[in-house]
C-alpha cells in the first residue's frame, strides 16, 4: 500500500529527550506510523533559550488499504496532544 509522509516540528524543554518524543509519538500512532525519525533539532534564533525545537518526519502506511490524508492529520494531531500534555511540548510553526 502506498505511504504518507508528513514532518512534525514541537518545541520542547531542554529537559526532554528526543527518544521520549519519539516513545510518545511511536505509542499515539499505533499501527500505522510505519517509521519516525528525528531528522532536525534547533536551539537558538526565535526559540526560547530554555527550550528546543525537534523535527521529526513520520512515515504513515495502513496493510489493508490506502491511507487519507486526513487520517495521517488526525494521527499526527493526537501525537502532538499527548507530547503538550506530557511534556508541555508546543507545534512549531
Amino acid at each position: 500500500m502506498p505511504a504518507l509522509t508528513q514532518d512534525l516540528s514541537m518545541v520542547v524543554p531542554l529537559s526532554v529527550s528526543a527518544q521520549e518524543l519519539l516513545s510518545e509519538i511511536r505509542i499515539v500512532g499505533g499501527e500505522i506510523l510505519e517509521d519516525i525519525k528525528l531528522v532536525d533539532q534547533y536551539q537558538g534564533e526565535g526559540i526560547s533559550s530554555d527550550k528546543k525545537s525537534l523535527t521529526f518526519s513520520m512515515l504513515f502506511r495502513a496493510k489493508d488499504r490506502t491511507l487519507t490524508q486526513s487520517e495521517a492529520n488526525e494521527t499526527k494531531e493526537r501525537a502532538v496532544a499527548a507530547c503538550k500534555e506530557k511534556f508541555a511540548a508546543e507545534l512549531r510553526s
